[in-house]
């Protein structure tokens, strides 16, 4: 449950600081005056991942919680 987790958010994650970086030319280009100053730091995107890791943890931690006491074959039967 928890790696389930973990890789569902990291892979949004991942997605999602692509798309920052690949866009910041395109809004320093034809939004700079609206946006001055605009610009995705080495930072910016190591924050970025750390949470989007630390939520795929955290969202993981119930189910697995609620799963760890269930016999392989019951948890199975549920998931199925």
């Amino acid at each position: 449950m928890i790696v389930q987790s973990l890789l569902l958010c990291s892979l949004g994650g991942a997605g999602g600081l692509f798309l920052a970086v690949a866009s910041e030319p395109l809004f320093i280009r034809f939004l700079g005056t609206m946006f001055p100053g605009y610009h995705v730091t080495p930072e910016t995107v190591a924050l970025g991942a750390a949470l989007a890791v630390g939520l795929g943890i955290l969202a993981g931690i119930a189910p697995a919680l609620l799963h760890r006491r269930l016999s392989p074959v019951a948890a199975l039967r549920t998931t199925a």
